[in-house]
């Protein structure tokens, strides 16, 4: 039988390196090109993430102010039209948010209860620590919850503006703020009107719906984001007569959490973020609030602000219109 023929199998001779292939490698002046080309990127990329950011902020924060003048017209309608009650520091109800006078229709009953500030004392009567165990009770948030407005939204979120990071300094530790928002305190003042002003005596107070004439409904200013400085009750005061209608002062602070702006609602339920140019209110910064350290009114250094302020806050009676200015 004949052998069949079986070719012979080649082989690669070529010499096989034990290194594997040779890898390429970047210079150090390609390295340093890359890190500069990603540092560029950085710096155009990250200011536009803030602003974005920012930009969220505030849309939330107009967001909460919208739900929250919503709730507080949801009240008025089931009240026959009347405002809930506004009260100042010492219409709080003693120091404890179970006390039955914050109930509806007991004495202290208002809008939304409690201090944020450090004066408040005892303050762990107020605001709870940072230490705070998980789960634990929330002072502060019971305060809220407390309120005659807190049944309509159910969400104590509302209360704090996005970028309110603020806190209260006491016994060593950190008492977070658990709200930003006051409101006009002209809008059913409990215990009666502000009255440090030249003319107090001849500004409108108003108490339900039918009072809302001049400067209106739009144009009446209803909850604002008070600067954590200044923030202890939610009664925000200012008042277009003190000390003097030709020259108004802050008496409380507005917030500038958003680029140099705040949140602010009016009584017709719309909401915006006014900025504001006053060097007094940009100046008021600093996140952190020890005893001596809170707001105690300053005169304005930029008069459009705080008129543009209190000629939204109320108006004398003799008033036949709204007095403006109307730009924002």
């Amino acid at each position: 039988m004949k052998t069949p023929y079986v070719p012979a199998l080649k082989t690669n001779t070529k010499p096989v390196s034990v290194d594997g292939p040779a890898s390429a490698a970047f210079t150090v002046v390609e390295l340093l090109v890359v890190i500069a080309a990603i540092a560029i990127l950085a710096a155009l990329l990250i200011p536009g993430l803030a602003r974005g950011n920012q930009q969220a902020e505030g849309d939330q924060c107009m967001g909460n102010l919208k739900q929250l003048s919503e709730a507080w017209l949801m009240y008025n309608s089931d009240n026959r039209g009347h405002f809930a009650p506004n009260a100042g520091e010492t219409q709080q109800g003693g120091t404890s948010p179970t006390n039955p006078d914050l109930g509806p229709g007991g004495p202290n009953a208002q809008w939304c209860p409690g201090r944020q500030d450090p004066g408040a004392i005892p303050l762990p009567d107020w605001l709870s620590p940072s230490t705070l165990a998980p789960h634990a009770a929330n002072i502060g948030l019971e305060w809220i919850q407390a309120g005659l407005i807190y049944p309509y939204v159910k969400n104590v979120q509302l209360y704090l503006c996005p970028a309110d990071e603020s806190f209260g300094n006491a016994f060593g530790l950190r008492f977070p703020h658990v709200r930003s928002k006051s409101m006009n305190a002209w809008l059913n003042p409990l215990g009666g009107p502000w009255n440090s002003g030249s003319d107090d005596a001849n500004l409108r107070v108003y108490t339900k719906e039918s009072d809302l004439t001049i400067p209106g409904p739009a144009n009446t200013w209803l909850i604002i984001d008070e600067n954590q400085n200044s923030i202890n009750d939610a009664f925000f005061v200012a008042d277009p007569t003190e000390p003097s209608i030709a020259d108004p002062q802050w008496i409380d602070c507005p917030a500038s959490y958003h680029n140099g702006g705040c949140g602010i609602s009016f009584c017709d339920g719309h909401a915006a973020i006014k900025k504001w140019r006053d060097p007094v209110v940009l100046a008021q910064t600093s996140m952190s609030v020890g005893p001596g350290q809170t707001w105690s009114g300053e005169g304005s250094k930029y008069l459009p602000d705080i008129l543009w302020l209190v000629n939204r806050t109320t108006a004398l009676k003799s008033a036949t219109s709204f007095v403006g200015p109307q730009s924002w």
